[in-house]
C-alpha cells in the first residue's frame, strides 16, 4: 500500500449549509448594499439553487424519471432530483446515514477524501457568477470496482462550462499516486491546456491498473480558470479482482524425431493468480489418444491448483512405426480462469529410424588397357529421419586387391538426415580377366545393418566388344539378356555373351579378329520389345560398344529415330531432336507430339562416365512431304559441338535402316541437320551437316 493510504483520515460528514435567501444580495449592484434587498435598491437577486429557491430560501426540487432528467452532477432517486454530495438530501437507501449514492452506502462520500487534502485550495469563497468561467463535473466520484491484476480500465466524468466565459483547464492529475514510480491510477485527458466554451462539455478520466491486491482511493484533481473552484476533486476508489490466473510452461511440447516406442515430456499448469484455480478438463485432439496419452491427473475428474503452485503433467509419445511422418496434437485446458478459460498445447513428434541406401546399388568397371585404370562413385544417402552412424566401410574382390577405395573416412561417422557421402572405388587390375568384388557398409540402419554393392571389372588387351540393352521409350537398362555376335556374311554365331548385368551391360569375353560382324539378340519379343540387329565393326586396340535399341515393333510405313551419345564425359552435350514436318509442325521436348508424330524418350546428361543416353522419336504414319530431322547442342547453342560420340539409328517394321555417326567434337556449329525423309515414298537422305543456326525444312 503507498503511504498515504494508511492516513486515519477523519470520516465525518461535513454539512456546508448555504441559506440563500430567495431574494438575497448579488455581488454587486448599483444600489445600497446595506438593503434587504428590495427591487427598488438595485440590488441583483441571486439563487443558488439547481432549480430554483422557496420563498424561505431552500432549494425547491425537481421531478424526473431517470437520472438524464436531472442536471449535470444529480441522480434521479425516488423520483427526485438529488444532490449526491449533500447528505441533508437523502436517498432511497436504508443507511443510517444516507449519504445521497443510491443505496451504494459502503462507497464513502467524496468529502471524505477529498477534504483531507488540505494542500490544494478547492474553493476561493468567491461566489459563482454566471459571467465568469463555472465548472461543473458530472459525477463527483469515480467508482472503479474490482479490477483484475494485470488489467486496465478507464471510467470518465462530463465536465460542462456552466459559465458565459471560456473554461480554460490547465492541469489534470491524480493527487496521491501521480507521486509515485509506478502508478496504478493516472489521468486520461486530452492534450492540456483544454477550452470548454460556454454550455460545451468534455470528457475527461482516469484509467486504473492494479498492481497488487490492495484497494486504491486518490482524488482526479482538475485545475481551471473558474474563480469560484479553481481546483474540483473528483474521489476515486478502487477494487481488486483476486482470481486465478492459469499459464503453461512450456507453452508446445516438441519431442523432436525419435524411434518407435514410448517417449515423455512434461509441461507445468502455473496458477498465477491470488485465488485457487479449479481445472475441470485436460484433453487430447480427438483421433490421437492412440499415439498420444496424458498422466498426472485422474482424466473425468476436476481438480484444483493453490494459489502460486503449479501442477505437473507428463504426455507420452508412443509411435508403433518409424514413417517419417509429423505427428501432432493439441492439450485442451478448460479452467475457472476467467480471463483465460481455455488453454491449447500444441504437440508435435516424428518418428523415424536411420535408413540407409546407395545409388547405384552395384558398380561396374572396364579397363581397356594396359595400365589403365577406371574410378566409380556410389552415393551413399541416409534416407531416413534420424542421423545414420556409419561403423565401418570395408572393400573385397576376387583379384587381390584390383579394387580399391579412394575415400577416405574415419570410423564411426555420423550422417544426419538427408546428407549424402560418396563411396569412390578405383578399379586396376594386373591381369586380363573379368572380376568381381564387394563394398560392404556397416551402420545403426535397424532394418538394413550391412549393406552390399557389388563390383564387376573388366579387362582386355586385346579387341572387345560390349553390348548394352536398353528400352529406347523410357530409357531404362534391361538385366538379363544376353546376344550373339554373328558373322557378318554367313550369320554363323562366333560368340555369346554373359548376361547383362543391372546396368544392362552385357560383354563378350574372348578377343575377335578385326572384322564386321552382327549383333543379334535371339528370342524373339523381350518383354513385348524387339531388339533389332546391330552392325558392328571391330577395331585394333579400342573396345567397341553396341547399344541394343529394344523397343515395341513397329507396324508397316512407320519409323523410329533414336538418338545416342556419350553425354557423361567432361563437358558432355544435352542434345536435344528436332523434327520438322511438312505441315509446319515442329516436335522437340517443349512440343513432344505433332500430328502421327511424337518424341517418346527426352535424353539428357547422365551422372556415369561413358553412360549413352537415349532420345527417341517415332513417326506413327506419313503425310506427302518432306521431314527434316536435326539434333540441337543445346547448352552450345551456335557452338563449337560437344556432342561426343554421336549417333543416329533409323528403324523401321524390318528392323535396323541406316546409321549416321555425328560430328567431331569442337566442330563448328550447335545444329546438325541429319535426314531428309520423303513422306510420300520414306525414302530417307543423309544430309549430314552441321551449322550455327536453326535449319530451314525447305
Amino acid at each position: 500500500m503507498k503511504s498515504y493510504r494508511m492516513f486515519n483520515l477523519a470520516m465525518a460528514v461535513i454539512v456546508l449549509v448555504f441559506t440563500l435567501a430567495a431574494c438575497s444580495s448579488g455581488s454587486s449592484g448599483s444600489g445600497d448594499d446595506n438593503k434587504d434587498g428590495e427591487d427598488s435598491d438595485g440590488d441583483s437577486t441571486g439563487c443558488f439553487c439547481a432549480f430554483g429557491c422557496n420563498p424561505d430560501g431552500s432549494c425547491m426540487s425537481q421531478p424526473c424519471d431517470e437520472d438524464t432528467d436531472c442536471p449535470i452532477g444529480y441522480f434521479c432517486d425516488d423520483g427526485k432530483c438529488v444532490d449526491p454530495d449533500n447528505p441533508a438530501d437523502g436517498d432511497s437507501g436504508s443507511s443510517v446515514d444516507p449519504d445521497g449514492d443510491k443505496g451504494n452506502d459502503n462507497i464513502p462520500p467524496k468529502d471524505d477524501l477529498v477534504d483531507a487534502i488540505t494542500d490544494v485550495e478547492w474553493e476561493t469563497g468567491i461566489p459563482h457568477d454566471e459571467k465568469d468561467p463555472w465548472i461543473q463535473v458530472s459525477d463527483i466520484r469515480i467508482i472503479f470496482g474490482a479490477i483484475p491484476i494485470g488489467s486496465e480500465d478507464t471510467k470518465y466524468v462530463t465536465v460542462t462550462n456552466n459559465g458565459l466565459a471560456d473554461l480554460v483547464i490547465d492541469d489534470i492529475y491524480i493527487y496521491y499516486d501521480g507521486k509515485e514510480d509506478n502508478p496504478e491510477i493516472w489521468p486520461a485527458h486530452d492534450e492540456l491546456p483544454i477550452t470548454i466554451l460556454p454550455s460545451e462539455s468534455v470528457e475527461i478520466g482516469a484509467t486504473y491498473g492494479p498492481q497488487d491486491l490492495d484497494k486504491d482511493k486518490d482524488v482526479l484533481v482538475i485545475h481551471s480558470n473558474d474563480p469560484a473552484e479553481p481546483n474540483f476533486g473528483v474521489a476515486i476508489y478502487t477494487d481488486v479482482k483476486a482470481f486465478g490466473d492459469l499459464a503453461v510452461e512450456p507453452t508446445a511440447v516438441h519431442f523432436g524425431v525419435v524411434r518407435p516406442g514410448n517417449h515423455r515430456e512434461k509441461f507445468k499448469i502455473i496458477n498465477r493468480g491470488g485465488l485457487d484455480a479449479r481445472i475441470f478438463s485436460i484433453t487430447l485432439a480427438e483421433g490421437t489418444e492412440g499415439v498420444f496419452s496424458l498422466e498426472g491427473f485422474t482424466p473425468g475428474e476436476e481438480f484444483t491448483i493453490d494459489a502460486s503452485r503449479s501442477k505437473e503433467i507428463t504426455i507420452n509419445y508412443s509411435p508403433e512405426s518409424a514413417d517419417g511422418v509429423p505427428d501432432e496434437t493439441i492439450v485442451t485446458i478448460i479452467s475457472d480462469d476467467e480471463k483465460n478459460p481455455t488453454i491449447q498445447v500444441p504437440v508435435t513428434g516424428t518418428s523415424c529410424i536411420p535408413a540407409a541406401g546407395v545409388n547405384p546399388t552395384a558398380l561396374s568397371f572396364t579397363v581397356e588397357e594396359t595400365g589403365g585404370i577406371d574410378n566409380q562413385c556410389s552415393t551413399l544417402k541416409n534416407e531416413g529421419c534420424e542421423p545414420l552412424e556409419i561403423t565401418n566401410i570395408e572393400v573385397t574382390d576376387t583379384a587381390g586387391g584390383a579394387f580399391s577405395m579412394t575415400s577416405g573416412f574415419s570410423f564411426p561417422f555420423t550422417l544426419p538426415f538427408g546428407h549424402t557421402e560418396e563411396i569412390c572405388i578405383q578399379y586396376s587390375p594386373t591381369s586380363e580377366s573379368q572380376t568381381t568384388g564387394n563394398v560392404t557398409v556397416e551402420s545403426n540402419d535397424p532394418d538394413n545393418a550391412i549393406i552390399d554393392i557389388p563390383l564387376s571389372g573388366t579387362y582386355f588387351r586385346d579387341p572387345m566388344v560390349i553390348g548394352h540393352f536398353t528400352n529406347v521409350i523410357t530409357g531404362d537398362p534391361i538385366p538379363g539378356l544376353f546376344w550373339e555376335l554373328q558373322d557378318f556374311d554367313t550369320g554363323s554365331v562366333v560368340d555369346t555373351s554373359d548376361p547383362a548385368d543391372a546396368t544392362g551391360t552385357a560383354p563378350m569375353r574372348d578377343t575377335y579378329p578385326i572384322d564386321k560382324y552382327i549383333g543379334h539378340v535371339p528370342g524373339g519379343e523381350h518383354g513385348g520389345l524387339v531388339c533389332p540387329d546391330m552392325e558392328i565393326q571391330l577395331l585394333a586396340n579400342k573396345t567397341v560398344h553396341v547399344y541394343f535399341s529394344c523397343q515395341p515393333e513397329l507396324i508397316e510405313g512407320s519409323m523410329r529415330i533414336v538418338l545416342r551419345w556419350d553425354n557423361s564425359n567432361a563437358g558432355g552435350a544435352d542434345l536435344d531432336a528436332h523434327l520438322f514436318m511438312p505441315n509446319g509442325g515442329h516436335v522437340y521436348f517443349s512440343n513432344p507430339t505433332q500430328g502421327a508424330a511424337q518424341l517418346d524418350h527426352d535424353g539428357g546428361i547422365q551422372p556415369a562416365p561413358t553412360e549413352f543416353s537415349p532420345e527417341t522419336m517415332t513417326i506413327n504414319s506419313f503425310i506427302s512431304g518432306k521431314y527434316c530431322f536435326a539434333i540441337h547442342d543445346y547448352n552450345y547453342n551456335s557452338g563449337p559441338w560437344h556432342g561426343i560420340n554421336t549417333v543416329v539409328d533409323v528403324f523401321d517394321n524390318n528392323g535396323l535402316v541406316q546409321t549416321i555417326n555425328g560430328p567431331a567434337q569442337n566442330a563448328s556449329g550447335g545444329w546438325w541437320r541429319v535426314i531428309e525423309i520423303d513422306g510420300a515414298t520414306q525414302t530417307i537422305t543423309t544430309v549430314d551437316v552441321l551449322g550455327s543456326s536453326q535449319p530451314s525444312c525447305n
